[in-house]
């Protein structure tokens, strides 16, 4: 893809890419979705990348951001920019959320029309094949299933509409609406192209 805002297809909706191109398309189509590949910035500078982007389109619908290192202040960061979102994909390759980050996430995060949230560490060595723990902070809940519903109950209030939450590569909790009980799901694969559904 050259430089010239011209080349760029005047109907796109979502898109996905390195940092620079994805900031490129944002800055110049009105992008309703947007997929940050492969961030290698340290948090300070996707901070900053986050808030460029945010400039330029605040009424993001979709993220999808994929960096090396787990920080809570990204997450506070596209808290902070996006409250338009419905889907947000942040993966990253080292460390993690603790239990009580994840427990008050749900009231921090202040994105009322959000849906989806996949939050979650990669697979090792860049595989698509998920990791399915016996637990993700406490090994004496009954099984995994029964810890992440746990998790979720603060979330209730505070996301009414969220009806997705994968905090691991190999499960996802969903529901059918708002009070329902939460289910688990085994995802099997991990998709290697992302569609930036919204």
């Amino acid at each position: 893809m050259g430089s010239d805002p011209d080349e760029l297809p005047h109907g796109l909706v979502s898109f996905a890419a390195p940092l620079d191109t994805a900031q490129f398309v944002a800055a110049h189509r009105d992008v309703k979705a947007l997929g940050v590949l492969k961030c290698g910035l340290d948090t300070p500078k996707a901070i900053e990348a986050l808030a460029l982007i945010a400039l330029a389109r605040p009424g993001l619908e979709v993220l999808v951001f994929e960096v090396q290192t787990w920080d809570a202040e990204i997450v506070a960061a596209i808290s902070r920019h996006f409250k338009q979102l419905h889907r947000l994909k942040l993966v990253y390759g080292r460390g993690g959320p603790d239990e009580n980050y994840v427990v008050n996430l749900g009231a921090e995060l202040e994105l009322p029309e959000l849906h989806t949230l996949e939050m979650y560490k990669l697979p090792p060595k860049g595989g698509y094949t998920p990791e399915h723990p016996t637990h993700l902070f406490d090994n004496t809940w009954g099984s995994i299933e029964e810890e992440m519903r746990d998790l979720l109950i603060p979330w209730n209030h505070w996301c009414p509409k969220l009806r997705r939450v994968q905090l691991v590569s190999g499960y996802a909790m969903t529901r059918g609406f708002q009070g329902a009980l939460w289910k688990m799901e085994t995802v099997k694969r991990l998709k290697r192209i992302e569609y930036l559904d919204y």
